[in-house]
């Protein structure tokens, strides 16, 4: 949806949306669950925001400029990072549902990253076979 998005839209805009719909999908879970955070809290999620937002922007300014076949693998990386800082920071060792899960994600990304490789490749043949001589 990003790579459609940016064909149209500019990051900032693409963010924009990202946040709204990211706000109002996760609000109700959040109100149900609430607690008033500290201060020390509120600093941490205002750094946790403010990096969050800059990786999200970096990564549609990527989807635009570049083919999704050459940034899908560093998607991958998102994950690899989650195990390990989860590992690091919090002591969480991942289960066999985490690798399961991760596989699943890999294998789609990866599927879906091919298929569009093969398409672009056909309508590119496509294109170049239609020019008359």
């Amino acid at each position: 949806m990003t790579k459609k998005l940016t064909q149209t839209e500019n990051s900032g805009d693409i963010l924009v949306m990202l946040s709204i719909f990211c706000t109002l999908t996760l609000l109700p879970g959040a109100l149900l669950m609430w607690r008033t955070p500290t201060l020390i809290e509120l600093f941490w999620l205002l750094i946790v925001a403010v990096v969050a937002t800059f990786g999200h922007y970096a990564l549609t300014r990527s989807i635009a400029v570049a083919p999704l076949t050459v940034t899908q693998p560093f998607s991958f990386l998102q994950l690899v990072w989650a195990i390990i800082f989860g590992y690091l920071l919090f002591g969480e060792i991942p289960d066999l549902w985490v690798f399961i899960g991760g596989a699943i994600i890999v294998g789609a990304i990866s599927y879906m990253t091919h298929r569009e490789a093969v398409a672009a490749r056909q309508e590119k043949l496509l294109s170049g076979s239609s020019m008359p001589e």
